[in-house]
């Protein structure tokens, strides 16, 4: 964790938990493409569910805040998922991920940039970033991926990024891919 008092600290409350701030990201022809997911209910936790038959992951894209200089996004997840990281903004395939336990245990994490540097934590201990065609500097959103059939839920999730906005997506609105996860805040 950051010493950096420009970042603060997350919240204790689920402040981030809005469907309408999610988008599912699918790798295609050479970049990742975006759509809402089909199906969205509203409670206390964030359930998502990769229903699809692709054999890549798909990404589930927390749009509302441009994580761009530094930031703090912070939660519990539980799974398993493959992994918590960033999408890039101009949907290249350049990103910065960890690996995530695969179990369905609830686990605390922090993944932040402070100084140029990310660094990531779960459960309070260190976690490995590994970066992918990008380093440190990258422009983008946090996003968990979900191989096929995965599930994983997310609760008491904040993020402190800049006050600069995203920009809009450019959703991809093909039915099939729209199939491919199903989101629901329980």
């Amino acid at each position: 964790m950051s010493d950096n008092a420009s970042i603060p600290a997350a919240p204790t409350e689920a402040s981030h938990l809005n469907p309408a701030d999610w988008l599912v990201a699918t790798w295609q022809q050479g970049g990742w493409s975006e759509t809402r997911p089909d199906e969205l209910n509203v409670a206390p936790a964030l359930v998502a569910r990769n229903t699809g038959k692709r054999p890549k992951d798909l990404l589930l894209c927390y749009r509302a805040a441009l994580l761009d200089g530094d930031f703090r996004v912070a939660g519990e997840i539980r799974g398993p998922v493959n992994v918590i990281g960033m999408n890039p903004v101009d949907g290249q395939d350049h990103v910065i991920h960890c690996a995530m336990p695969r179990d369905s245990d609830w686990h605390s994490f922090v993944l932040e940039r402070s100084g140029g540097r990310v660094t990531a934590t779960l459960d309070g201990k260190p976690l490995a970033v590994s970066y992918t065609a990008a380093d440190a500097t990258l422009k983008g959103y946090f996003a968990v991926a979900l191989g096929n059939g995965q599930q994983c839920a997310l609760r008491q999730f904040a993020v402190n990024a800049g006050a600069a906005p995203p920009p809009e997506p450019e959703l991809k609105e093909d039915p099939e891919e729209r199939q491919n996860i199903k989101l629901r805040i329980a």
